[in-house]
């Protein structure tokens, strides 16, 4: 898929990857368009990162060396995924000798469905972290880019009370995104009522990194290679 994205003063090539989750994806922007593709199956390995990678920067026209920075979605989410992101990120920020853009899986999800959200609404971010529980994070659209309005956590549905939550964040309405609200209904005790709108289909894309980790590079808010580190948010993992 091939997108338009609008132009900036500051030339701007990235390559994004996304594969904490069943859909994984990554994209490449170049001259203000955006290149990406959904790799196949749900636990795609290394080697089949690369090669989409590759397939990608060729149709862009652009070789490694004209990568500004690299930008991942670091999870929550699948310990496999994560870590291949983290791991082939790393590895090539590291080679080419340029920084990273990190950033919350969860937050991820809420940039692809901010558009739908006015301002005063939180996105509820919501995955399912497997052995009964899930990730969750909410977030705000602040400028067009997803704020947390909380750190992201691993929850056990029926301890959550997502009433009590938005009384004490002073949260009037929240937009449900992600699978967890629909698998884990213990996740909306005591406060469906919250409810403004959903989209339970909606997984991240790399797609929606790409624009974050522009603002990030115009901002000099971008890392080190090194700092290409997954957050699992679990000690356990098992898949």
């Amino acid at each position: 898929m091939t997108a338009q994205i609008p132009q900036i003063d500051t030339p701007f090539t990235a390559l994004a990857i996304e594969t904490a989750t069943a859909l994984s994806t990554v994209a490449v922007c170049h001259e203000g368009y955006v290149h990406s593709s959904a790799l196949s199956g749900t636990r795609p390995g290394a080697g089949e990162v690369y090669a989409k990678i590759d397939g990608l920067m060729a149709k862009a026209g652009i070789v490694p060396t004209d990568l500004k920075c690299i930008a991942f979605g670091c999870g929550p989410g699948g310990f496999t995924g994560v870590r291949i992101a983290a791991a082939v990120s790393q590895g090539l920020a590291y080679g080419l000798q340029i920084p990273v853009f990190r950033y919350s899986t969860l937050g991820l999800l809420a940039a692809g469905v901010g558009a739908a959200c006015e301002e005063s609404v939180v996105i509820a971010a919501g995955l399912d972290a497997r052995q009964g529980e899930a990730y969750v994070g909410f977030y705000r659209i602040i400028d067009g880019r997803p704020e947390a309005l909380v750190p992201d956590a691993l929850v056990i549905p029926g301890q959550f009370n997502l009433n009590a939550f938005a009384e004490q964040h002073g949260v009037p309405g929240v937009f449900l995104a992600g699978p967890a609200w629909s698998m884990y209904p213990d996740l909306l005790q005591g406060g469906s009522e919250l409810v403004v709108a959903d989209n339970a289909d909606c997984l991240p894309r790399a797609d929606d990194l790409l624009s974050l980790a522009r603002h990030a590079f115009m901002s000099g808010e971008l890392s080190d290679a090194f700092a290409a580190q997954p957050n699992y948010l679990r000690d356990k993992v098992t898949y």
